[in-house]
């Protein structure tokens, strides 16, 4: 009714789960993800809660706000200027070459994937040599971006 109406309308993240376990991660990201293409304007109690509201942790906050920077980034527009389409770096590769060395996509590639806090995207090999922590045990990612995003109606 409120998108009926033209109004704002708020909607929760909340989650059921007692600790900041599995739980707690997929129950917050589905109820995130229905928010987000449901079109709401406020996440209400978006970050730290646990037990449908009834606790607040501070390592749920930490995962939450992972989770909100992902769907800000998922939101953001992206730019179609001919120079962002690259459709001279397509030009230039040839047939069956790859676009890993062109000025293209070397003069975009630290600021073209969002970076995440908490998550760490290594490979096996380079997260084992780093000593194999997990997400309780190692800090936040050094160099990540908070992201902003406006969304208008």
């Amino acid at each position: 009714m409120a998108r009926r109406y033209n109004l704002p309308y708020r909607t929760s993240n909340a989650n059921a789960s007692n600790i900041v376990d599995l739980q707690a991660a997929y129950e917050t990201e589905m109820a995130t993800w229905s928010a987000v293409l449901g079109g709401a304007n406020l996440i209400y109690h978006a970050a730290g809660w646990l037990e449908g509201g009834l606790t607040a942790s501070y390592e749920k906050l930490v995962l939450d706000v992972e989770i909100l920077q992902n769907m800000m980034e998922f939101l953001r527009p992206l730019p179609f200027q001919e120079d962002d389409l690259g459709f001279d770096a397509i030009k230039s590769v040839p047939a069956g070459g790859h676009f890993f060395g062109a000025e293209h996509t070397m003069s975009r590639y630290t600021t073209a994937f969002y970076q995440p806090m908490l998550s760490n995207w290594q490979n096996h090999g380079a997260w084992e040599e780093a000593g194999g922590k997990d997400a309780l045990e190692r800090p936040p990612i050094s160099g990540s971006r908070p992201c902003t995003i406006t969304r208008s109606r």
